[in-house]
């Protein structure tokens, strides 16, 4: 009797043990409700539902810069001297003629016909007095152009805003200083005559590349008539910006002479970074802005066959110095000849001879 009232006061032990509370559970059950877990799980489960659903919606997307231009794109540098020797032997598409950038190829030929020649078609974009220009020349695998070059104009009208915006534009963009004093410094670059300072203006990341000028003269001043974000940058969704921009300038260029009047050029110039730090990318004809090729304006030719405006420009400068002394000097033999004969400098006989 002894040994199983033994066994049943252990039994009954272990039962009222495991009636009695967990104090350690209890406590930490404690804790949770006086900081209100219970409260807030289903404010936090409403949260994580919201977040859920707003990145299926709107999922991060990761910025593809666009597609450079290639410089080593096969006939490139042959097609770009063939144009630059075409536009300026007796001027076929006007005078001031200036490559302004290279838009690109496409591949033909490759048929039994041709006997598998492989040619490629480069297109490139022209300014000149008469207006703008589409060039193409045909290059063969081996580097021999096809022909001459075809030209079409583009048809821009550059003496009126006519609200001409852009296809791909986000947003209308107010210029920052930042913006405005660059423009002003590429617009008086272009159309000038040094092509290391427009170089420098541009700053492409290519050590090697060099941008040709216009070298048609001083600039009076730069404005800027439109201004917008472009979709295909990387778009801030909350405040309708991107970090593209394409920018409309207006270039006016001092008279050459007392009877010239103001000569004015508009472009189209896509910049990057447009509120912060503007760096630009490549310019073209009014319309073109959202369709530019970075760093399309870049020569692409023999650096030896780009035009040198800066040294024409000092052979001119010291040619009309040399016009001006030389007249000076004629004038000067003049009057004395005048004086000596009893004329005074203006022709007439002088009072008491």
């Amino acid at each position: 009797m002894a040994g199983k009232e033994n066994v049943w006061n252990r039994e009954a032990r272990a039962r009222a043990k495991e009636r009695e509370p967990d104090v350690e559970a209890q406590a930490r059950k404690r804790v949770l409700e006086n900081i209100g877990v219970k409260r807030w799980v289903p404010y936090a489960i409403l949260v994580i539902q919201a977040l859920i659903l707003y990145f299926i919606f709107n999922p991060l997307t990761t910025y593809t810069p666009p597609k450079q231009v290639d410089l080593d794109e096969t006939g490139k540098q042959a097609a770009y001297s063939a144009v630059a020797d075409w536009i300026g032997n007796s001027d076929p598409l006007g005078a001031d003629a200036s490559i302004i950038s290279w838009d690109g190829a496409k591949r033909v030929g490759s048929s039994a016909a041709d006997k598998g020649t492989r040619a490629y078609q480069h297109k490139l974009t022209v300014r000149t007095d008469y207006g703008w220009w589409s060039v193409v020349c045909t290059v063969t695998g081996d580097g021999k152009t096809v022909g001459q070059p075809s030209a079409s104009r583009v048809q821009v009208d550059e003496g009126r805003d006519d609200g001409l915006g852009w296809a791909g534009a986000l947003s209308d963009l107010s210029p920052s200083d930042a913006l405005t004093r660059l423009m002003t410094s590429f617009g008086g670059a272009l159309a000038g005559f040094d092509a290391d300072k427009l170089t420098v203006v541009v700053a492409d990341p290519d050590p090697d590349a060099v941008f040709p000028v216009l070298g048609l003269g001083d600039v009076k001043g730069v404005t800027i008539d439109k201004a917008s974000y472009l979709k295909s940058g990387k778009v801030n969704k909350d405040s309708n910006t991107s970090d593209l921009a394409a920018v409309r300038i207006t270039i006016t260029l001092n008279a050459r002479s007392d009877h010239d009047s103001d000569t004015r050029m508009t472009y189209d110039v896509k910049v990057s970074d447009p509120d912060d730090t503007p760096k630009i990318l490549a310019w073209g004809p009014p319309g073109s802005g959202d369709t530019l090729r970075n760093y399309s304006n870049k020569w692409a030719g023999d650096k030896d066959d780009m035009p040198d405006y800066e040294a024409q420009k000092r052979s001119v400068d010291s040619q009309s110095a040399t016009d001006a002394a030389q007249s000076s000097t004629n004038q000067t033999q003049q009057n004395a000849a005048g004086t000596d004969s009893g004329q005074s400098s203006d022709g007439t006989q002088e009072e008491g001879q």
